[in-house]
């Protein structure tokens, strides 16, 4: 299937009205757990943020480009050349923003920054307008063809932006099948970049969601305030039931929350604002993302953008009134899942896994089982706490033996993300018209489950699975597996008692298989995911107990001899 409708479409920045009171980023940081990785020497040294929305940066702010770490890149097919803009400004700053007495330093304050301009021209209350040419050329030239330095575009995957940050949403709700969504989604399946989006502003309800952040590959981010110390979802904060190719209500966003209520920020000039809107929640997370990476290139871990959204969502914290609504307990004796509690909407509708939380995020990530050497195996054992990035193929599984007995009556978290295969060919930078010689292609989406089992002594899965996230499942039809279009699972199980679990990751079916990019169907599916889990162990005995063992022993011995 080949897309290629977009004119001239009306967008807006994702910002509200501030708040009397506010908060800087250096609060911020500690309210999400970043100088966990200050700490571990963690700055986003390492990585380049890209900033994709209406206007540039004011690299004038001293803030902003003392070190010249900021770069607008220049955008061909926007009339008036480089404007610097107060939002993209404010949102930049978030992310990168160097130390400074009235607001603190951005999250990932050590990492480099790409702007890229999309609008054509600029409407009342934060409307813009855009052109397929103005939003393919920047997005495609900083996270698909590469820049350097100086903004030259090299066509080195090297020069690639490792993030994107999008803090803008056009009303399109119809079914994320916009080539704006496969614009967006193509650039995480397949340049690698992590791509995170405002929810919108819009408020709780089906189709508040709007593109991009409705694509199925990206990070969506909802905002929160802060009470006495407590983050609640902000009235504002779009979430709930999106809908895809049309089929209402198949998938939930957003994906995760975190601050966006009255914080200070650098602006145009030299001075700074109070501002609020998931516009200023999701550059938190994009740079968040840029710690994690950058963590992950020094350490030699995967930087995979399905690996960094698997752990963000897996390790934040869930928010007061958190729930998988609709989860049910199918009885023995009828359909395909027995004892099983299942869970058809793997994330809550409000605040997605919940609250950023970068202190569990670098546990998660730095944990005993770190990924699993080598693609494809079917049967691995693990700890307690971990994450793998694997393939599954047709009709298959893969066993994740959690190789120690776990505690019971305590909490298992576990997230599965995959992506839905989408293709954007033939641009080139050089063009005088790319957008009229780009192709957008839906390649094929399948559908993958995760579930839970006990297993016995010898790490072999018992009877059948305890507990189930199948996005869409119908509990009056269990044969039936649902039609949910979910490219996230979740599970948060309270485990029944000690003992040994095994987690597994189904291929179920096969969604969608659109004659893609190369002419032709898929026909050998294998589906990359990846899976973080966190679970507790039973404690064996502490050092403190078998160290006093050791020296009665030994006053023993004295005392025989």
């Amino acid at each position: 299937m080949t897309l290629r409708r977009l004119g001239l479409v009306c967008v807006f920045v994702l910002a509200v009205s501030p708040q009397a009171w506010a908060v800087t980023l250096s609060e911020v940081a500690d309210q999400i757990g970043a100088r966990t990785f200050y700490d571990a020497g963690i700055t986003g040294t390492g990585v380049v943020l890209g900033n994709v929305e209406a206007g540039h940066v004011d690299a004038g702010n001293p803030t902003l480009d003392q070190s010249g770490r900021v770069l607008n890149q220049a955008n061909p097919f926007t009339s008036f050349g480089v404007v610097p803009q107060r939002h993209s400004t404010q949102v930049s700053g978030v992310m990168v923003a160097e130390n400074n007495a009235t607001t603190g330093a951005g999250i990932a304050f050590g990492a480099k920054l790409r702007s890229g301009q999309i609008a054509t021209s600029f409407g009342l209350g934060g409307n813009f307008n855009i052109t397929g040419n103005s939003l393919l050329y920047p997005l495609m030239v900083l996270g698909q063809s590469g820049v350097d330095d100086n903004g030259v575009v090299t066509g080195n995957p090297g020069d690639r932006v490792d993030v994107i940050n999008s803090s803008w949403g056009g009303t399109d709700t119809s079914g994320a099948n916009s080539v704006i969504n496969v614009l967006y989604d193509h650039l995480a399946v397949n340049a690698g970049v992590t791509m995170v989006v405002s929810s919108g502003n819009a408020g709780q309800g089906s189709n508040t969601v709007g593109t991009p952040a409705n694509s199925w590959n990206v990070i969506a981010v909802g905002a929160t305030n802060t009470v006495l110390g407590m983050p609640t979802v902000t009235s504002f904060s779009s979430g709930g039931k999106v809908s895809s190719f049309n089929l209402s209500g198949t998938r939930t966003k957003p994906d995760i929350v975190a601050p966006g209520l009255s914080i200070v920020m650098p602006t145009l000039g030299s001075g700074f604002t109070s501002s609020s809107g998931t516009s200023f929640a999701a550059p938190i997370v994009a740079a968040s993302a840029g710690l994690l990476i950058d963590l992950g290139k020094s350490t030699g871990r995967s930087t995979d953008p399905r690996v960094v959204k698997a752990v963000l969502l897996n390790s934040a914290t869930k928010l007061t009134g958190w729930s998988q609504a609709g989860t049910t307990t199918r009885a023995a004796g009828g359909g395909r899942v027995n004892d099983t509690v299942v869970s058809p909407n793997p994330l809550d509708a409000a605040q997605g896994a919940g609250f950023i939380n970068l202190t569990q995020a670098y546990d998660q990530y730095t944990a005993a089982t770190d990924d699993v050497s080598g693609m494809g195996q079917t049967s691995l054992s693990v700890a307690n706490v971990g994450w793998d990035l694997n393939t599954v193929s047709e009709n298959n599984s893969v066993d994740y033996l959690i190789d120690t007995a776990l505690m019971g009556q305590t909490r298992l978290t576990a997230t599965l993300v995959w992506f839905m295969d989408r293709t954007v060919s033939g641009f080139s930078a050089t063009d005088s018209n790319p957008f009229a010689t780009t192709n957008f292609f839906n390649e094929n989406f399948d559908d993958l489950d995760l579930f839970l089992f006990e297993a016995d002594a010898n790490g072999q899965r018992v009877g059948n699975e305890i507990a189930a996230s199948i996005s869409g499942w119908n509990a009056a039809n269990p044969d039936n597996p649902g039609q949910g279009l979910d490219s996230v699972e979740h599970l948060y199980f309270d485990l029944p008692h000690d003992g040994r679990y095994v987690l597994q990751v189904a291929w179920r079916q096969e969604w969608f298989d659109f004659l893609g990019s190369d002419g032709a169907f898929d026909t050998a599916n294998a589906e990359t995911f990846a899976l973080a889990w966190e679970a507790t162990a039973v404690p064996g005995p502490s050092v403190g107990v078998l160290l006093g063992v050791a020296v009665f022993g030994m006053l023993m011995r004295r005392r025989v001899v």
